[in-house]
């Protein structure tokens, strides 16, 4: 068991998928922008939300503002809620379709206390004072942030790519899992 929660984020592959669900990550999320260098399109995403058991499965809808299309595909990928950077989408996300985390680089008044916030090691205190779940993103992730006890956040972590299929080194993720592990 892990003594913070974990969003896994930018799942690319089998490989990733499977190491966070050993660790019992709490989410896992899917890049849904097919021009970025993290997607990895419907029927792969598919594949591995069927073999797993456990993560809720989220989607990465960061550039994304039509609301339609963010609906379409939460519901197309069977997804239990979204990622996005824009407070317009926050805005009139209704909560009843599924969580939603608001991934932002500063500090921001979000009016729902529902939204879930990734953000910044300097923002992260001010977002849980105001009463929000906060996860420290993996762009601003250092080891020191692990050994401050007091930050009540959960952890926002990468994977990445594979070397070649079903390889891939685990090292720098199993020194932070092992430190979380209770």
């Amino acid at each position: 068991m892990l003594s913070k929660k974990i969003i896994a984020s930018n799942i690319r592959n089998l490989t990733d998928a499977r190491y966070f669900a050993a660790w019992m990550v709490d989410y896992m999320s899917f890049d849904i922008s097919s021009g970025s260098e993290a997607y990895i399109g419907p029927e792969n995403i598919k594949e591995i939300i069927e073999w797993l058991a456990g993560p809720e499965f989220i989607g990465d809808f960061s550039g994304h503002e039509d609301l339609n299309f963010i609906l379409e595909n939460k519901t197309l990928h069977n997804l239990t809620g979204i990622i996005t950077d824009k407070q317009s989408v926050i805005e009139v996300w209704d909560f009843a379709q599924g969580k939603c985390f608001y991934r932002t680089s500063q500090f921001e008044m979000i009016r729902n206390l529902d939204t879930i916030i990734v953000c910044n090691p300097k923002s992260a205190n001010s977002y849980i004072n105001a009463g929000h779940e906060v996860y420290i993103d993996s762009t601003s992730f250092n080891l020191e942030l692990l050994e401050d006890t007091k930050l009540r956040a959960g952890f926002c972590l990468e994977g990445g790519e594979e070397i070649k299929t079903g390889l891939k080194s685990f090292d720098e993720l199993d020194e932070i899992f092992e430190f979380l592990a209770d």
